[in-house]
């Protein structure tokens, strides 16, 4: 969640922005960009007023927009432990400081194969787009579909839609949408549904929504001890882990269990509270890999350390860490093998594509994207990763197929 409620420092790109942030006043920027398209639909929107305010301790969100279908609303309590309740409302706009200039995404075609492990990585990115730029998305698998929920479109306005990708045949359609607009929520698939934990938009969400593919309707089945967002979720077993976060005030070290989605415990406390991390599920063991520790979301103090949680006891262990420090970056696990893909760097969004043993607690570069992207969702379908939307040298509806081939194989 960006922050313009008397940030110290206000970064801006494209365009001239009068700035009254810190006396309270009225900002205005006057746009000037281009779009991109890409099969009559946007793939990417840049040039916008886009504006990072820097500021710790600042909750992040700005106008939401939902569909008549879904209500606008955002409860925001208590956080853990209770505190007053938030209120705090703030614009959510995508980084500027450290986009690169504008150039067009590759090719729909375009490719990136590299080799590691008796492996080739394959990443592609798909002709189909998303029907909207966004980013700061959630995302998950049902049924053979990926749903993508939520996030912040190409006006930095926090949404409700849900889309549906169909793999087989590119196809994506809109499925429905949330009961609360939010983004920068963590979604987990539990018994045929979608679960999406907290977020934000004009505040920081408590609640916990479920979305059902099967009637394209949202419910909210429970809340969060506390606002939470900026977290990321993991699922062993039959129980779901909330890892990390932020309360609208500060980072959070906090690992909550449910089984349900309506009733949660604290299972224990992470070795560096950390906002953004990626995560993946490998030998019962939770992964989690950098993270925002302070400051600025996109030009704050990232986090190399790769945290290892046991889901039994709650216990956490810096088991490694990673080349360089990386938020916002996505993890997947193809054929046995856990990827960390893309994210945020201190240079900006990257392409790199890691890959992590756990039996070395080793990471080392495995490949690259076929553009950097950053605050994208991600699900996995078979053999496929899909990495849906983003931040690449703007925001984008990209969809980035990935794989992992025999060493050896031609790329299809």
């Amino acid at each position: 969640m960006c922050s313009l409620c008397g940030a110290d420092d206000v970064f801006v790109t494209g365009v001239r922005v009068y700035d009254e942030v810190r006396r309270g006043g009225l900002l205005v920027g006057l746009l000037r960009g281009r779009r991109i398209t890409g099969r009559g639909r946007p793939r990417a929107v840049v040039g916008v007023v886009v504006v990072v305010a820097v500021a710790q301790g600042c909750t992040g969100a700005g106008s939401s927009r939902t569909s008549d279908s879904a209500a606008a609303t955002a409860v925001v309590r208590s956080s853990i432990p209770p505190v007053a309740e938030s209120t705090t409302a703030v614009p959510s706009t995508a980084p500027a400081a450290t986009l690169a200039p504008v150039t067009s995404p590759p090719a729909a075609t375009s490719a990136v194969s590299s080799r590691s492990v008796g492996t080739a990585l394959d990443a592609t990115v798909l002709p189909s787009v998303l029907s909207a730029v966004v980013y700061r998305t959630q995302a998950g698998a049902v049924g053979g579909f990926v749903y993508v929920l939520g996030g912040i479109d190409a006006a930095g306005v926090t949404v409700a839609e849900v889309y549906r990708v169909d793999p087989s045949t590119g196809a994506v359609t809109r499925a429905g949408a949330l009961a609360t607009p939010t983004h920068g929520a963590a979604a987990l698939t539990f018994g045929g549904r979608v679960l999406v934990f907290g977020g934000a938009a004009t505040s920081v969400h408590t609640t916990v929504q479920a979305f059902d593919p099967a009637t394209g309707q949202t419910t909210v089945i429970g809340r969060l001890p506390g606002p939470l967002a900026d977290l990321t979720a993991a699922a062993v077993g039959t129980q779901m882990l909330l890892l990390g976060g932020f309360n609208g005030a500060h980072g959070l070290d906090t690992i909550l269990s449910t089984t349900d989605g309506m009733s949660f415990h604290l299972l224990g406390h992470l070795a560096q509270a950390v906002r953004y991390p990626a995560v993946a599920v490998a030998g019962g063991d939770v992964y989690l890999f950098g993270g925002l520790l302070a400051g600025g979301e996109y030009t704050g103090t990232f986090s190399t350390a790769i945290q290892r949680i046991d889901p039994t006891s709650g216990t956490t262990t810096v088991v490694g860490h990673l080349p360089i420090p990386l938020a916002h970056a996505k993890a997947v696990v193809l054929d046995g093998q856990i990827l960390v893909l893309g994210g945020s760097t201190t240079g900006g969004p990257s392409a790199a594509v890691f890959r992590f043993d756990p039996t070395t607690a080793r990471a080392s570069k495995m490949g690259a994207l076929p553009e950097p992207d950053t605050d994208g969702a991600v699900a996995v379908v078979g053999d496929t990763a899909y990495l849906l939307g983003g931040i690449s040298r703007g925001p984008i509806a990209t969809i980035i197929a990935i794989r992992l081939l025999p060493a050896g194989s031609a790329t299809p």
